[in-house]
């Protein structure tokens, strides 16, 4: 897997061994801790207000997103400030403590959809720089549609932004916002986001939402879990009405919100059923940003629906349906998901890196195997349903470990430059489920169904891959043999993809190509080797496996091959399996 290195030279690759110094032998290595009180987030909203921001609603769209979030999610003890620029920057509203729904109401009545001109990022940040001058546990969430036009740039007051300690939540409005937001997103700490032109508000309330992860961290049974996300179009109907899942981890404090810019549309306000029948209205309505919310102090196990009733004048509305919940007793670990990209906030250029996307999923330190896991990735030009990618959780490449709860798989499908969302979902169907490694039917504590979501964030991809079939086969990392028989050995893997890990692995038809290889020297089956030396056996070339059906087939499929050879007892051999596809790649 680490082509015969050492675990000490792979580890000296990591940024953490770079530069470092020798240490004495005698140096104490005995550790020492520092007990750091949590100190509540201070987050400064730092809003463009250039005249771009006007073209498709962005303006709008923004001021929802930004109420919403100061109104309904951000958590009392942090505080908010609030930054507009455009040729220049104004401090909207002062840095002040969120202590009750007054201090709530007055930040959020601040957020106004005044234009002021140019694009100055720079002077956003300045100024919200020296607003927190001396605070600690800083976030500045910076919304941008477009390309800096008036000086002072990003690269301008990046070191300042860097040294006042404070992390940089990146939201990319379009597909014209300045590039250089991953950097300064990578280099304080932060994240990225990106959110379409066509976008209804979703994908930048998702955005908002992930900035919460920099509030002092709650335990998590007292923290808000997605366990639904429900977004439709209205075509020519007069109702609404869906289902979700309360699984048997959460239950307390439920919360169904309904979001639509469009509220007048709405003839019977929505209403919350429970699997035995009780009914639920909306507790809060927010006419400013259309926002119902119904709470349930203690929802009960199973099936649940909602449902509200819509005007003919409906058609093309937009909705959004959430339901969060907190784990059903506080004293007991909730399933949870979590969601995030191998690039980070670093520029991708695929023609060279492989984007591989995470989820994982677990209850307290017990990983939830046996789920359905998807990514819905938003390519930069649209925001239709996306490009869906199944992630597995078995020990293929590049999964590092079955079992563990991480799914993974790799992202191939792109179409052009630019910023890509990734957003995953969890599903458990009733037949299977399970919450221990490694799984075990008997021993595995059923989870029931259950859904989850979670955002991963962006990646910005710079370069595409080169024109045609660049990539190889994913690795094959589960290869096993056994003799089963006097002169006869068995293999057993898993398919590797045609593409990574899609498709079917295919051979290339060259009579000297080695496909499976045997020896009694290690290194005669290696890369540099494999073909070449006389070392070692072919046990089957490339142009016999390409005419066996039973080794060409789908991605994650166990292969089953046996062959005879000729083995000595008490000898130890060794065998290596190549990859290829149609191209010729190998792996």
């Amino acid at each position: 897997m680490c082509l015969r290195r050492s675990a000490w030279e792979v580890m000296q690759e990591h940024a953490d061994f770079f530069n470092t110094t020798e240490l004495p032998s005698d140096w104490s290595v005995t550790p020492e801790f520092t007990v750091v009180q949590e100190v509540e987030a201070k987050f400064t909203l730092v809003l463009d207000h250039s005249s771009s921001m006007f073209d498709y609603d962005r303006m709008g769209k923004m001021q929802r997103s930004a109420k919403r979030w100061i109104l309904h999610d951000v958590a009392e003890g942090s505080s908010v400030a609030l930054v507009h620029f455009g040729n220049d920057a104004v401090l909207k509203y002062p840095m002040t403590e969120i202590t009750d729904e007054g201090t709530r109401q007055a930040i959020a009545d601040a957020v106004t959809t005044e234009s002021l001109g140019g694009t100055c990022i720079g002077c956003g940040l300045q100024l919200a720089v020296q607003e927190t001058d001396g605070l600690s546990n800083k976030v500045i969430i910076l919304i941008t549609d477009g390309m800096e036009n008036v000086s002072p740039y990003i690269e301008d007051v990046m070191d300042d932004v860097v040294e006042s300690g404070t992390r940089v939540v990146t939201i990319a409005y379009g597909l014209s916002s300045q590039e250089t937001l991953e950097s300064l997103a990578q280099n304080t700490g932060g994240k990225t986001y990106f959110v379409s032109d066509e976008d209804d508000g979703s994908m930048l309330d998702d955005a908002f939402e992930g900035s919460l992860t920099y509030q002092p961290g709650d335990s998590l049974t007292n923290t808000d879990i997605k366990i639904y996300d429900y977004q439709h179009d209205v075509e020519l109907e007069t109702s609404l009405l869906d289902t979700f899942i309360v699984d048997a981890t959460v239950g307390r404090n439920l919360h169904l919100r309904v979001d639509t810019k469009t509220p007048d549309v709405v003839t019977d306000e929505p209403i919350l059923t429970s699997p035995t029948g009780d009914t639920f209205t909306a507790s809060d309505f927010d006419s400013d940003t259309g926002l119902w919310i119904i709470n349930v102090d203690l929802a009960e196990e199973g099936t649940w629906s909602w449902s509200l009733g819509l005007a003919l004048t409906a058609n093309g509305s937009h909705f959004r349906v959430t339901a969060t919940a907190q784990a059903r007793d506080p004293d007991v670990m909730p399933i949870y998901t979590e969601a995030w990209i191998s690039t980070g906030t670093e520029y991708v250029d695929a023609s060279t890196e492989r984007v591989i996307v995470y989820a994982k999923v677990t209850q307290g330190d017990k990983p939830v195997v046996g789920a359905a896991v998807k990514a819905f990735i938003t390519i930069p030009d649209t925001t239709n349903d996306g490009i869906e990618v199944d992630l597995y959780d078995n020990g293929q490449d590049p999964d590092m470990q079955a079992g563990d709860g991480v799914y993974s798989a790799y992202f191939t499908e792109y179409t052009v430059t630019g910023r890509y969302s990734v957003k995953a979902q969890v599903h458990i169907p009733t037949y299977c489920c399970g919450s221990v490694v490694p799984f075990d039917p008997e021993l595995a504590t059923p989870t029931g169904e259950f859904t989850r979501t979670a955002a991963a964030g962006s990646f910005h991809v710079i370069k595409l891959p080169a024109s045609g079939d660049t990539f190889p086969p994913a690795r094959v990392l589960d290869l096993t043999a056994a003799k089963s028989g006097e002169n006869s050995l068995t293999l057993v893997w898993t398919a590797p993809g045609e593409d990574l890990d899609k498709g079917k692995g295919r051979v290339l038809v060259v009579e000297v190509e080695r496909c499976l290889g045997i020896s009694q020297e290690l290194d005669a089956l290696y890369d540099d080797q494999f073909d070449s030396s006389t070392d070692n056996a072919i046990l089957l070339s490339c142009t016999e496996s390409q005419d066996l059906d039973n080794l060409l087939v789908e991605a994650g499929r166990k292969v089953t091959y046996t062959f005879e050879v000729a083995m000595e007892d008490g000898e130890l051999y060794y065998v290596a399996l190549k990859a290829l596809d149609d191209d010729s790649n190998e792996r």
